[in-house]
């Protein structure tokens, strides 16, 4: 089956986003009917259309990183399925990288939400895109292994388990540099972290990790070490006449740093979460930097020094006992 018979997109080449309402039409037109004959269709993943002018021929486009597994989870959407099963070359999400942490374990089970945090804080056998077809619908998604087929692997749905493990997995972002707008100057004065991020968003740079002060008075950010002489440069230019009556102390990058997410629905309401991280961190003289916590308490993240990011991942591990996770 050609792709972009039943995968619709927005466009453009290289990114594009699938139109989830179209696709759930052009799925059950084109699939259902050859599903009730008894036909396994085969649709190739990655690809798409996009109707870029009405009337004209689909465009074909591709849907970027993770798009095979999207195109999974679009089918299964559309056809309203008991299950995608994504197979992998891993035995499934691991608890940490086992490159890292050697006692790394398979987690049996992650609520949709934890799958896409550890998916977009640099677990790569999974990108967060992927699940968003499945989000507020009642179909599991399970990672497993090609290798060994009869492996459960992990199961990705809406189901939260209990709370005996309220910290489910680590996640890592190397290569990183942290980014800092600070001065006194910027004590009470409005809008300060709406031109820093206007700025960086003009030039198509994101950020993974935000801690700010409640005054606006510093700032702090982190972005791919690659980015970070780019942003500097322009956030220089943004600011200059504030830089110029040193109301800005200037734009700071410290790079070599690794950001360390801390992934667990059940962290939410657990009073001590935090402190444990801490005190496993500073048992090994390992310094935060920067820290950052959603009021979900989703997830804790934590800014080190490369470094010392692999440590730090082994002693948080080991102080959440997650090797037991299984």
């Amino acid at each position: 089956m050609d792709a972009l018979e039943v995968v619709h997109t927005d466009g453009p080449f290289g990114g594009a986003a699938p139109h989830l309402a179209h696709t759930d039409a052009a799925v059950r037109a084109r699939l259902r009917p050859l599903l009730a004959r008894g036909v396994v269709p085969v649709v190739p993943g990655f690809l798409g259309a996009w109707h870029k002018e009405h009337g004209q021929p689909p465009v074909l486009v591709t849907l970027g990183r993770g798009g095979s597994d999207l195109t999974a989870t679009l089918l299964g959407r559309g056809l309203e399925a008991s299950r995608v099963t994504l197979w992998k070359d891993v035995p499934g999400l691991l608890t940490a990288d086992p490159r890292v942490v050697p006692d790394a374990r398979v987690i049996p089970q992650l609520h949709v939400r934890e799958a896409a945090e550890l998916a977009y804080y640099g677990a790569k056998v999974l990108h967060s895109r992927a699940l968003i077809p499945v989000q507020g619908k009642p179909i599991p998604v399970y990672v497993r292994p090609f290798a060994e087929p009869s492996a459960p692997g992990t199961e990705i749905s809406s189901q939260q388990s209990s709370d005996r493990h309220p910290v489910k997995a680590l996640s890592a972002v190397s290569g990183q540099a942290l980014v800092t707008v600070a001065g006194r100057g910027l004590l009470g004065v409005p809008g300060v972290a709406a031109r820093t991020f206007a700025t960086l968003s003009a030039h198509g740079m994101s950020v993974s990790l935000i801690t700010q002060a409640s005054s606006e008075q510093s700032i702090c950010f982190t972005v791919p070490e690659r980015e970070a002489k780019a942003a500097k440069e322009h956030l220089d230019r943004a600011f200059h006449d504030e830089i110029a009556r040193r109301d800005v102390d200037g734009i700071q990058v410290e790079s070599g740093m690794t950001t360390i997410a801390v992934v667990g629905l059940g962290m939410a309401g657990m009073p001590g979460i935090a402190a444990r991280v801490f005190s496993a961190l500073a048992s090994q003289e390992i310094n935060v930097v920067a820290i950052a916590q959603g009021s979900s308490e989703l997830n804790i993240s934590l800014v080190v020094a490369s470094a010392q990011a692999a440590q730090a991942q082994k002693r948080i591990h080991s102080a959440f006992r997650l090797s037991r996770l299984a």
